[in-house]
């Protein structure tokens, strides 16, 4: 089945799943992970990092329309329009596995956090350090240069590269997906003075809590 196909019929299932549980029909049968890496894949496919050209992006502006009517919005022939996904299909699963639908639609999380981690690398790039670790760090770290040029082993790093995994751009991506996100926003208006319902005081007590550090605010929360 080409990418597409399969991407839709993934796709239509798992809002059905999600829809048939809301109504108490049925238990979930898709975890959070695979609708992780379905959001995940449509970002990726939608973004033709795998093949950035303009025509790839013209024609994936119609991807859900039937062939017929992308050959008409292109002014293309059918048969080009389906030589064109043919051949976008084996890229994308070229990139993504020919496994990765197998992977959302099966009970094993830690390949569809294999499969979450490997979309995030490919949508981000991370060939910026920017785009991955908070500027703030970064400058702090490169302030001064370095006094030699050591060259360490990655084994011997470990406690640094488990800092960096921990409060690094992408953990925080990757964390975002479990919040809520209108509390998250709530919290951002208060930082930037947005919110009109609350104070400087409150701001303050907020900045406190954020500074604390996780086990210090479960502590400091419970007597709130």
């Amino acid at each position: 089945m080409s990418f597409f196909s399969r991407f839709f019929a993934v796709s239509k299932d798992i809002a059905n799943d999600i829809k048939n549980s809301q109504n108490g029909v049925s238990e979930r049968r898709y975890s959070q992970n695979s609708v992780l890496c379905m959001k995940l894949i449509r970002t990726y496919m939608m973004s033709c990092k795998w093949h950035n050209t303009e025509r790839t992006k013209r024609l994936m502006t119609f991807i859900t329309l039937k062939d017929s009517e992308i050959a008409e919005r292109l002014n293309i022939e059918n048969n080009t329009v389906r030589c064109h996904k043919s051949n976008y299909s084996a890229k994308l699963y070229e990139k993504l596995g020919d496994d990765c639908f197998t992977i959302v639609c099966s009970s094993d999380e830690q390949a569809k956090r294999n499969l979450i981690y490997k979309l995030r690398y490919l949508i981000d790039g991370y060939s910026d350090i920017s785009s991955f670790v908070p500027s703030s760090v970064v400058d702090s770290i490169m302030l001064a240069p370095r006094e030699g040029d050591q060259v360490y082993d990655f084994k011997d790093c470990i406690k640094e590269i488990k800092f960096l995994a921990r409060f690094s751009l992408i953990d925080m991506a990757r964390s975002i997906d479990n919040l809520d996100e209108d509390k998250l926003a709530f919290i951002f208006e208060v930082l930037m003075d947005a919110n009109a319902h609350t104070n400087e005081l409150q701001k303050e007590r907020l900045i406190k809590l954020i500074l604390m550090g996780e086990d210090k605010i479960k502590e400091k929360c419970k007597l709130l």
